[in-house]
């Protein structure tokens, strides 16, 4: 934003700059890819994709009635509560034949440790802190995903799985992943507001 790098390229090239924002704005509403896109333009660049699609020799193909949950974010004000997530699993594992490809690092130990002890060893995995390149691949390979407003949402979405994102504390028109195969829920008074039945109901 203060054009520090912009300034020490023109002092060691003559080539041209094509400068896009540092962050998308969010007063606008408008998606955060389709303005990071926007400076494309200048290179008769018009109508690119905005949706970012993952495909790669090692995906896929999907694995029967496994469902992946990344129950965290970037900030616990965007995390539906553990407690939860703990019913819905419970309620899952009870009433359906689902299983789980739980996600999470560092921050999510807790609740991923809360959620595995719900779910029957035969029907579940855990991956924990792995590459990037490696959760994608298990994504392509779900039925479905469960999440919030953060970036493994994104993943998900990229890899072409239908995902249901809890949506709470951020501009849903700006930062929300594109694609046909996403749905949101979320509540006026926020996601510690949001009840198990509706989150049910959308799954």
């Amino acid at each position: 934003p203060d054009e520090l790098f912009r300034g020490n390229l023109a002092r060691v090239t003559s080539a041209q700059v094509i400068q896009g924002p540092h962050r998308p704005v969010e007063s606008t509403g408008v998606p955060a890819a389709v303005q990071l896109l926007a400076p494309l333009e200048r290179l008769a660049i018009f109508e690119a994709d905005p949706v970012p699609r993952l495909r790669w020799a090692g995906m896929g193909p999907s694995a029967e009635g496994w469902i992946a949950l990344h129950p965290g974010s970037g900030s616990a004000s965007k995390n539906w509560p553990l407690e939860r997530w703990k019913e819905l699993v419970s309620r899952c594992v009870a009433q359906t034949d689902l299983s789980w490809v739980l996600i999470g690092g560092e921050s999510e130990s807790e609740a991923l440790d809360c959620l595995e002890r719900l779910i029957p060893a035969r029907r579940r995995q855990v991956l924990r802190g792995r590459p990037l390149e490696s959760v994608a691949e298990q994504l392509s390979r779900c039925q479905g995903f469960l999440g919030h407003d953060s970036g493994i949402t994104h993943l998900a979405a990229a890899v072409g799985i239908p995902c249901l994102a809890l949506w709470g504390g951020s501009n849903e028109s700006v930062w929300r992943p594109g694609g046909p195969a996403v749905q949101t829920v979320s509540h006026p008074g926020g996601l510690a507001d949001l009840g198990l039945e509706a989150v049910w109901n959308s799954f």
